[in-house]
């Protein structure tokens, strides 16, 4: 049965993997949007979630802890801020908004339940607003920035909700990035990069559900029947 479940979440992740990247492509080459975000944030996105989804499964479905295995995703946060704060992307106004958003998404998910989210969280926080005393932009649309921050965060919410009864449901939330993308709405640029996100994050789950199915199968096949 479990087994079941998982091809079945897989399948549905498959799907949205799919029509995310087909959408990422023609954004990228149909409406130019690499002029307004350059590759390497692109590529930084890429990474970041992609740390997101192994310290996810590894903090709330891997069985078998290490401390090394911890050490080093304690130690990974760290160093990608580090190589953040190099390529400049917490100087990017649209990457501040996107790391806000995703603070107060997971916060009212109540996904911040683990001492690494804890720390990880605030230690963005900081950053944020480190480097927003340092170019002070946000004053000067903070209304808009208001209104943008919270209408992705109420379509999270709803998306999330729905996506519990099926993983298909959070097309909702890629159709209406896309469609703010193609028109160019305030901030699309960090629409962009939050569509991005699904790519690693939808790969590695997969992937991370294969491992997790090959285990059960291997544990199955390593019990001795019960005598009777």
């Amino acid at each position: 049965m479990k087994e079941t479940l998982i091809r079945l979440e897989n399948s549905q992740r498959a799907i949205n993997l799919l029509i995310q990247a087909v959408l990422i492509i023609v954004l990228l080459f149909g409406y130019g949007i690499d002029t307004a975000v350059p590759f390497k944030f692109i590529v930084w996105q890429l990474v970041h979630f992609s740390l997101i989804a192994i310290s996810d499964f590894y903090f709330d479905d891997y069985p078998h802890k290490r401390a090394s295995l911890t050490a080093a995703l304690y130690l990974s946060f760290p160093l990608f801020i580090i190589y953040s704060i190099s390529i400049g992307a917490f100087d990017e106004l649209f990457i501040r908004i996107h790391i806000i958003i995703i603070i107060i998404g997971s916060l009212l998910g109540n996904k911040i339940d683990q001492p690494f989210w804890k720390i990880l969280s605030v230690a963005y926080l900081l950053i944020v607003v480190l480097f927003e005393f340092k170019n002070n932009e946000i004053q000067s649309v903070l209304m808009m920035v208001t209104l943008y921050t919270l209408g992705s965060i109420f379509l999270v919410a709803i998306t999330e909700r729905l996506s519990e009864i099926n993983r298909n449901f959070w097309i909702i939330n890629v159709a209406a990035l896309f469609i703010w993308i193609t028109f160019k709405g305030p901030f699309y640029e960090q629409s962009f990069i939050y569509l991005v996100a699904g790519i690693p994050y939808e790969s590695s789950k997969i992937l991370f559900n294969h491992l997790l199915s090959d285990q059960s199968t291997v544990n199955n096949d390593h019990q001795v029947p019960a005598s009777g």
